[in-house]
């Protein structure tokens, strides 16, 4: 991934208008993956691959599948980009 693409990427996020409720929700989901030793995997992702493949996967979401993909072997070499 580009450093621009990714500073576009993180650009997007600090835009994004996101209620109290869900950002604690989500920091509760970081801390819980951070503490854990097993980590949700690429069980987070498997759901959104098809949809990554097909182009259809966009915004955050499919900046967060490329860099799973790129750090995760298992999961590149069952769904190549």
């Amino acid at each position: 991934m580009s450093e621009d693409h990714l500073e576009r990427a993180l650009q997007e996020m600090r835009e994004e208008d996101v209620d109290a409720g869900t950002l604690e929700a989500a920091q509760a989901r970081v801390r819980d993956q951070v503490t854990s030793a097993a980590g949700a995997g690429c069980a987070e992702f498997r759901p959104d691959f098809r949809a990554y493949l097909s182009g259809a996967l966009g915004g955050t979401r499919r900046v967060l599948m490329e860099d799973h993909l790129s750090r995760c072997p298992r999961a590149a070499r069952q769904w190549p980009s």
